[in-house]
């Protein structure tokens, strides 16, 4: 048990392995906190601790900038599922619950930081397209197929779909494929849609389709599954 005597400071300030270089202190109130990789802790230090505000640290305990903490307690309320483990740690001043996620696969690591990146891409396009999306209507798809008539094919049906996420600059058939592909219905389906069938469905040519596929693949919005011949949104609607 630590003594009650234990002064944090003078455990911050040199001595042991700890630093005893002091920090240039600016302004700013981050400036002014120290910051360490691993600090002990207490479940109730860690309950009251505060945003730290910036993007160095995730919270402030005693104006000191925390990233990882050591905390020693007793293990309570376990529970073990195939993806993770659960239990709750009681220290004396509080309790705090844990998940425990165990990586199997290192993959997985790199998995998340490409779907961070990719969701933060998709949002901001989502939030820059918001005015493009609500004014988005059946006219330029269908003006698009009407002013194509001269080609043998009827015009395009009205887009049923133009509620969903659309994507600024993409052209009035590229738009059907995709909203069609990220109906809940379709992006569901795990084999993916069949190019015959977003002709039939779309009721435009071939070699439309190939075209506004060949867009998306390049543009990263949908992907091949089974063969190159279904395909599937990367994003839901």
């Amino acid at each position: 048990m630590y003594s009650s005597q234990f002064d944090a400071n003078s455990a911050f300030n040199g001595g042991g392995f700890t630093s005893s270089q002091s920090t240039d202190h600016g302004s700013s109130p981050a400036k002014g906190r120290e910051t360490y990789g691993l600090v002990p802790a207490t479940v109730k230090q860690i309950s009251e601790a505060s945003d730290s505000g910036d993007d160095k640290s995730n919270f402030v305990i005693n104006g000191v900038d925390v990233a990882n903490v050591t905390l020693i307690g007793m293990v309570s309320k376990k529970a073990e599922r195939v993806t993770d483990v659960s239990f709750t740690i009681d220290d004396g001043t509080g309790q705090i619950h844990c998940n425990r996620w165990p990586v199997t696969n290192f993959d997985e690591l790199t998995f998340h930081f490409v779907e961070c990146i990719h969701f933060q891409v998709q949002n901001s396009r989502t939030k820059q397209g918001d005015a493009t999306t609500q004014s988005h209507s059946v006219t330029p798809s269908t003006n698009t197929a009407s002013r194509d008539g001269s080609n043998g094919y009827q015009s395009t049906p009205p887009n049923h779909f133009s509620g969903q996420f659309s994507v600024e600059g993409l052209k009035g058939f590229d738009q059907m494929v995709l909203d069609y592909l990220q109906q809940p219905s379709n992006f569901g389906r795990e084999k993916g849609v069949h190019r015959d069938e977003l002709s039939q469905k779309l009721k435009l040519p071939m070699e439309k389709i190939i075209e506004s596929i060949r867009t998306l693949e390049e543009e990263g919005m949908i992907y091949s599954t089974i063969d190159e011949f279904h395909f599937k949104s990367t994003t839901s609607v």
